[in-house]
């Protein structure tokens, strides 16, 4: 039986449900009349970029893959959502490597260790919090991404 979400053969439904689940994302194939069966159109014509890049990742996650790069691959999921990803991705990562590249230091900031590429050289890395508190170039980066104006000038940032 093909599943047009997974878009490959499944014999055994039930195994992909409780991978699914075991991941965290059971809540999000709810969302589709059909769940795993929902027919999503030529090149997923039907669905969101973010619900693209969703499953997109499902998919990645199904085949339990030793190193899974993640390259912008959550660039268009809502936040609620992130964390439901994050999660899933959290799990993999106890046994597995993961490589995630974003420009959105916000989903950066979630990660162990980040590794700040500048003209093609990694030009520095740590942990989030000690490259915010150490690192100008990293700071720099931070500020304008993350910059809110409260109150005529004064500034908030979170990490």
């Amino acid at each position: 039986m093909k599943s047009a979400i997974i878009g490959r053969n499944i014999s055994d439904v039930s195994r992909i449900k409780k991978h699914i689940d075991a991941m965290g994302l059971t809540g999000f194939l709810a969302r589709f009349e059909q769940g795993l069966f929902t027919v999503v159109g030529e090149e997923g014509r039907q669905l969101s970029s973010g619900e693209m890049q969703i499953i997109g990742l499902i998919r990645a996650l199904l085949d339990m893959p030793e190193m899974l790069i993640v390259d912008e691959g959550i660039s268009a999921i809502d936040a609620e959502i992130e964390d439901v990803i994050f999660a899933a991705l959290r799990k993999h990562a106890l046994n597995h490597a993961i490589l995630l590249m974003s420009h959105n230091l916000r989903t950066l900031a979630r990660t162990d260790e980040i590794y700040l590429l500048e003209k093609g050289i990694i030009s520095n890395h740590g942990e989030p919090k000690k490259l915010l508190q150490s690192n100008r170039r990293f700071q720099s980066l931070w500020k304008m991404q993350q910059f809110n104006l409260i109150d005529a000038g004064e500034a908030v940032y979170v990490l």
